[in-house]
């Protein structure tokens, strides 16, 4: 019977435990680069308000186009909450979710129709 020596091979696990760590790091420097932050955590950790917005598709000619997310945008700006994440959610891209600082009911409930 062969008896496991982790103390003999104790080179070895460093190397091992050594790659595991840089490629942690490195992937958070990359995800900085991409997402402006190493980890995104969820409402759940930061705090803040989702709102889900899906087009009404039984109106004629509602969901011919897509949501178009500079107009959101732009919405979004003019009511301070520029910094909001926009996410296509559905199948054929018919609705948006938007995490965006903790909002009050009134501040939930401002609607403002299309241009």
């Amino acid at each position: 019977m062969t008896k496991f020596s982790v103390i003999k091979q104790r080179s070895l696990w460093w190397i091992i435990s050594a790659v595991i760590i840089l490629a942690g790091i490195a992937s958070m420097a990359i995800s900085t680069v991409q997402l402006g932050a190493p980890l995104r955590p969820g409402l759940d950790f930061v705090g803040g308000t989702r709102l889900q917005v899906e087009l009404d598709c039984s109106v004629p000619g509602n969901c011919d186009q897509t949501i178009d997310l500079a107009e959101v945008r732009e919405i979004l700006n003019e009511q301070d909450l520029g910094n909001s994440t926009i996410q296509r959610i559905g199948a054929e891209q018919q609705g948006l979710t938007i995490r965006s600082k903790t909002l009050d009911v009134e501040q939930r409930s401002v609607t403002k129709s299309p241009k």
